[in-house]
């Protein structure tokens, strides 16, 4: 093992002891980009930290911005003070890392001792440049998501796709869209140049459980993900100013959105984006937990997992089909003393043995505003719990 490696290992072992806990699992992972993104306000994917940990099969070399961030976790300025703090720390420098690659490299000729010899080898060492990163392949876990974007962006026709193709693709279209097959696209984060995501771009992806929106991102159009039914979890990056309607995403329980956003927000690890100016939660899941500064409801159609919902007595409005198709939603308990409107379909759909809870005193101003048994079939009923 070289010194690199040796500074890394001790990197990865110090990190650990700082997180404490062990890095095995995907929650291990998941865990310590949200704490390096809460301490530092910085992005570091699960997937990279996966990567250097050996988790994922894949040969990588860490970037020297990734090992800055991490020295910086365990509280040092950057990588070459984390090394220099290291016993015998001389032979490790940021000039063994990619990021800092030399413009181009040596060759072993020159340690020819003739000095014709000599003078070659310093005419190879000038001429033949180092490869740049950028034009490094991708590595991607998903064979037919690689297929798919080596059969639209390899444009130098290698059979791969570097991060310099990646980064020169403006828009995905709809290469993706209904493609049961692929299950993970956490190298989208390496698509820079892509500002928006279109209308269904990736609708009826029922087997994307994984994906990693670029920090490029500026818009995600109406019903960009519809029915990506095995989709576990979703980062909204701090670039992205427009969401339209999400649809429906069965198996949804992670939200979360990067806190330098300006217009949207996942407080309090609600599990929800929220419009920030408005307090209007516009995309919910079945983890979400309502935050109880929240006007307007949208955005929970079809979670099919959803056993119950609790609704704070500041909502003000429920959009239409806001909780239509939710099949397995058996408890609805609001906290709202004056019912708020609902929109047209807003509980389409739901179990036959749906019960509304609500506070004492209440339920015939409920059923006149329209919360009828009608629609709860499980009974509308006052508790002192609300």
């Amino acid at each position: 093992m070289d010194r690199q490696q040796q500074a890394i290992e001790q990197l990865r072992e110090a990190i650990e002891k700082e997180a404490g806990r062990k890095m095995k699992t995907p929650k291990d992972f998941d865990y310590l980009s949200e704490a390096i993104g809460r301490q530092l306000h910085e992005h570091i994917s699960s997937t990279t930290l996966k990567r250097m940990w050996g988790y994922l099969a894949e040969p990588v070399t860490p970037r020297i911005s990734t090992l800055d961030i991490l020295a910086q976790f365990l509280g040092h300025a950057d990588w070459d003070a984390f090394c220099k703090s290291l016993p015998d720390e001389s032979s490790v420098s940021t000039a063994t890392v990619p990021d800092k690659k030399p413009l181009f490299r040596r060759h072993p000729v020159l340690l020819a001792t003739p000095v014709s010899v000599l003078i070659l080898g310093v005419l190879i060492w000038l001429l033949i440049p180092s490869k740049s990163p950028e034009n490094e392949p991708i590595t991607f876990a998903d064979e037919q998501v690689k297929a798919l974007c080596i059969a639209n962006w390899d444009t130098n026709g290698d059979g791969e796709l570097s991060y310099a193709e990646a980064a020169a693709v403006t828009e995905l279209g709809e290469v993706f869209k209904s493609n049961t097959e692929i299950t993970s696209f956490d190298e989208l984060q390496y698509f820079t140049g892509v500002t928006s995501i279109w209308e269904s771009s990736f609708g009826n992806c029922t087997g994307l459980t994984s994906i990693e929106l670029p920090n490029s991102l500026v818009s995600i159009r109406d019903y960009a993900f519809e029915r990506c039914e095995g989709l576990l979890s979703l980062t909204i990056p701090s670039s992205v100013t427009y969401i339209g309607h999400f649809g429906s995403n069965a198996a949804l329980m992670k939200i979360t959105v990067d806190e330098n956003n300006p217009v949207y927000d996942s407080r309090n690890n609600c599990n929800a984006i929220i419009e920030t100016a408005t307090n209007a939660l516009v995309k919910g899941c079945k983890g979400t937990v309502i935050p109880n500064d929240v006007t307007s409801i949208s955005g929970f159609a079809g979670n099919f997992g959803m056993e119950s919902i609790l609704i704070p007595s500041s909502v003000k409005s429920i959009a239409p089909y806001a909780f239509a198709y939710c099949l397995s939603l058996h408890t609805v308990m609001s906290q709202m003393t004056t019912p708020c409107e609902f929109g047209e379909n807003a509980f389409l759909s739901i179990p036959s043995d749906c019960t509304l809870l609500i506070p004492n005193g209440t339920r015939d101003a409920y059923i006149a505003a329209g919360w009828t048994e009608e629609l709860f079939k499980g009974g509308v009923i006052e508790s002192p719990k609300m």
